[in-house]
């Protein structure tokens, strides 16, 4: 009997030996992958068109493009200006919704944010991204 405790330990030291040579391999592998994603980061931005006859009463689009990395909503806010703000609740990733109070808000747990893309009320607790957003003639060019 005294062989089977020392095959366990033995056993028990084998598999702790090869989770932590995993853990640092995925480690490592992390650590490339960044500097590999650091390369790109310098790739120039991205220009994504979308016509201004598009534009709801309430000086709102949404946009679906497989260039964002969610869907957005272009506002035109009451000075002329424009920006794309995300739809995507920065609390758990939930796609957001207009809400009538001149906001957004997240169907799931209650954040709201305004039309600027800051958090209004959590549980959320950081900000929207926003992209800027010029106009070309009959054109709104999002600069993703």
């Amino acid at each position: 009997m005294s062989a089977i405790p020392n095959s366990r330990r033995k056993f028990i030291k084998d598999a702790c030996g090869i989770c932590l040579t995993g853990a640092g391999m995925l480690l490592l592998a992390g650590e490339l992958e960044s500097c590999k994603s650091t390369s790109t980061a310098s790739a120039s931005p991205q220009k994504i068109s979308v016509p201004k006859a598009g534009l709801s009463s309430a000086n709102t689009l949404v946009v679906d493009n497989k260039q964002l990395p969610s869907k957005v909503l272009v506002v035109k806010y009451p000075d002329g200006s424009y920006k794309a703000v995300s739809l995507k609740c920065t609390h758990l990733g939930i796609g957001l919704k207009e809400d009538g109070n001149n906001g957004l808000k997240c169907p799931a747990h209650g954040s709201k944010f305004d039309m600027t893309g800051k958090v209004t009320h959590g549980p959320a607790k950081n900000n929207l991204q926003v992209w800027d957003v010029i106009e070309d003639g009959e054109n709104l060019i999002i600069q993703a």
